[in-house]
């Protein structure tokens, strides 16, 4: 089925342990946390996890994890700011699909919905490396504001890196991606 970390006794979520090859080079992992911080060595990227975030539950991982070839390594809520963060990694199985193209399948059913609205794709530094991103906005009419998704893919290898941020405040949404590392 699909590749989910198992909950540990104390129901905390378990993230797999980064190895390393003879070479010293970093084999692919989905990272882990270690004190405040998410860290991935294979990514080369680490993410400060700041009192406010909330872990996510396993139903929630499983959720993203649906797919064999996709590893949620991280899944955070921010339920004072309704905020959501995601970093997963899908194997491409050697796709050649771009950055870009990513994007526009993962949105793509996003675009039916014409209350949705799209930035065209732009370029995002993320933890010194060159993230493709597109930004979602829809007017929530029950809440009275704009929801904010941002959806970033940088390839590495034969993997997808997606960051995935949901907010209602876009400037909040800048401000995470300043705890990347």
């Amino acid at each position: 089925n699909n590749s989910i970390a198992n909950n540990s006794t104390n129901g905390d979520r378990d993230f797999m342990e980064n190895s390393t090859n003879e070479s010293n080079k970093v084999d692919y992992n989905k990272g882990y946390m270690s004190g405040e911080w998410y860290i991935n060595e294979w990514a080369d990227m680490r993410f400060f996890v700041s009192d406010n975030w909330e872990q996510g539950t396993d139903a929630m991982y499983k959720i993203f994890e649906i797919d064999v070839d996709v590893d949620c390594g991280l899944l955070l809520h921010d339920d004072s700011t309704e905020t959501t963060l995601l970093i997963s990694y899908e194997k491409l199985n050697g796709q050649a699909v771009s950055s870009s193209e990513y994007l526009d399948i993962v949105t793509s059913k996003l675009v039916e919905n014409p209350k949705n609205t799209f930035s065209d794709v732009y370029t995002l530094n993320i933890a010194n490396k060159q993230f493709q991103t597109v930004t979602l906005s829809a007017y929530n009419e029950n809440k009275g504001k704009t929801r904010f998704a941002r959806h970033s893919a940088h390839k590495k290898e034969d993997y997808m890196i997606y960051i995935y941020i949901d907010t209602y405040d876009d400037l909040y949404g800048d401000s995470i991606l300043a705890d990347f590392e």
